[in-house]
């Protein structure tokens, strides 16, 4: 299986505003960068499990649950809430509660993390912010979180805005999701030194300030807002509170004093010329695809294309559910869409076509055939968005591409494909 272009799979070389791929055919190495744009700042898991700035215009290598790393592509976000680290801050209202300041190393390596300490009453103990949100939006609140005597954390929204089932409980011991709320969604992702990033979405249905809460709880079943006997010592260490308007949760926004804005980032290229067959081939790419459903948009994972929509192949998350589909346009009418339902965590999918053949294998197995397509033109190869859509970003990481200008065997592709 000889392909023209390689990019990632371990091997990254990044510089400011640039990714490098390359053609390596008959052990003659070429560079193919790939143009990088995140007009600032923003955050990543680095290879020691620890959370680092990068530069803007810089591209990011994220580590998270993957030794190898991945290029991680998100769209734009906000971080309303206005003391991210800084929960001593008069912002943040506490109940029955205590913060101690730089109390530990955070997730970040330096001691900065506070410690939310619950007093001796037997009622809440908790503390929450203020925020606008917009009817009709989704919103995810998350938070670094490590047990510190409390070993149980809960999330809520404003009842208000949210209903009165919009909470979700988390067992910062076995590091996993407790009892969680109607109309609402949550996750919890392991890091480094027993931390843990907390995150619940929810859909909201007045628009206002609200308040959102974090509570220590005595189980993961604790009710909402639910109220035990505290014994003036126990809590939970906690890093980096987000709220952001979006299904699911993104990388960490440092605020300090106002809310911040990450942009979005993009990542093509134009390819030279014999890099992509025109008239067969074969596209590959390994994701990480979180399980987090996206309502609002469809999310781009790769395509190549002409620089325009009328011809393209696209690889995209559904909206809407966990679907993952494969389109061709040809001409701006879509000739294929071949799609498989229920797909998440890694994947790795191959794209095969000839004269007018499309073949999709997902994660070693056959997802389907269209054999009565033309095939279109292309020349661009799009990273993480479709047709240079930047509301259709993919939102995780990138672990690596291959592009070959011969279409495999169907054998090639399950073996191409198998975890």
């Amino acid at each position: 299986m000889s392909n023209t272009l390689k990019f990632g799979a371990g091997k990254w070389a990044t510089g400011t505003d640039t990714v490098l791929a390359y053609n390596d055919e008959n052990s003659n190495f070429k560079p193919l960068p790939f143009d990088f744009t995140r007009a600032s700042t923003a955050t990543v898991v680095n290879k020691l499990g620890l959370i680092e700035d990068v530069a803007s215009g810089t591209p990011r290598i994220d580590f998270l649950g993957n030794t190898k790393g991945a290029l991680l592509l998100e769209p734009q976000r906000s971080n309303l809430i206005t003391y991210s680290e800084a929960f001593d801050n008069a912002a943040w209202t506490k109940s029955g509660t205590t913060i101690v300041d730089n109390a530990i190393a955070s997730p970040d390596g330096y001691v900065n993390a506070a410690k939310l300490v619950e007093n001796s009453a037997n009622a809440g103990h908790y503390m929450y912010v203020a925020a606008t949100f917009a009817v009709g939006n989704y919103y995810t609140y998350s938070v670094f979180a490590k047990k510190g005597g409390t070993d149980y954390l809960q999330l809520l929204m404003s009842s208000n805005a949210f209903s009165i089932t919009a909470y979700a409980n988390f067992d910062l011991i076995n590091g996993v999701v407790g009892t969680v709320g109607a109309n609402t969604t949550a996750k919890i992702e392991a890091l480094a030194n027993d931390w843990y990033r907390l995150s619940t979405t929810y859909l909201c249905g007045t628009s206002g300030t609200q308040n959102s809460s974090l509570f220590l709880a005595d189980s993961s079943t604790m009710a909402r807002a639910g109220s035990y006997l505290g014994n003036g010592t126990n809590g939970a260490y906690l890093y980096g509170a987000q709220y952001e308007a979006g299904s699911y949760s993104t990388s960490l926004i440092n605020t300090s004093g106002t809310a911040v804005t990450r942009v979005a980032e993009t990542c093509s290229q134009t390819v030279p010329s014999g890099i992509i067959g025109q008239t067969e081939g074969t596209i590959f790419v390994e994701a990480n695809l979180s399980n987090i459903i996206d309502p609002t948009n469809l999310r781009g994972i790769l395509e190549i294309n002409d620089g325009t929509t009328s011809n393209r192949f696209s690889i995209y998350r559904g909206a809407n559910d966990l679907s993952l589909s494969v389109i061709v346009f040809t001409a701006a009418a879509a000739v294929a869409n071949i799609a498989a339902s229920t797909i998440s965590g890694q994947i790795k999918i191959a794209v095969a076509y000839n004269s007018s053949d499309v073949t999709v294998y997902i994660n070693g197995s056959l997802i389907g055939t269209d054999t009565s397509v033309t095939i279109p033109a292309c020349s661009d190869l799009d990273l993480g968005i479709v047709t240079t859509n930047t509301t259709r970003i993919l939102g995780d990481g990138i672990n690596q591409a291959l592009i070959f200008k011969t279409r495999l065997t169907n054998a090639e592709l399950a073996t191409l494909t198998t975890l």
